[in-house]
């Protein structure tokens, strides 16, 4: 994965910075994803950090 990205920042650079950040978007909205996950996580742990 990594060396997948690696490679699409090298072209992404070559291409032009601005393609560069129309990546960082994508990458967010999957951890947004990834954090509602982890928000029921949290839900159950908040009564007992309340607690």
């Amino acid at each position: 994965m990594s060396a997948a990205n690696g490679s699409a920042m090298q072209v992404d650079s070559s291409e032009g910075k601005g393609k560069g950040k129309a990546v960082e978007p994508t990458t967010q909205e999957v951890n947004m994803e990834e954090d509602d996950s982890s928000s029921d996580e949290d839900v159950e742990a908040a009564p007992v950090g309340k607690d």
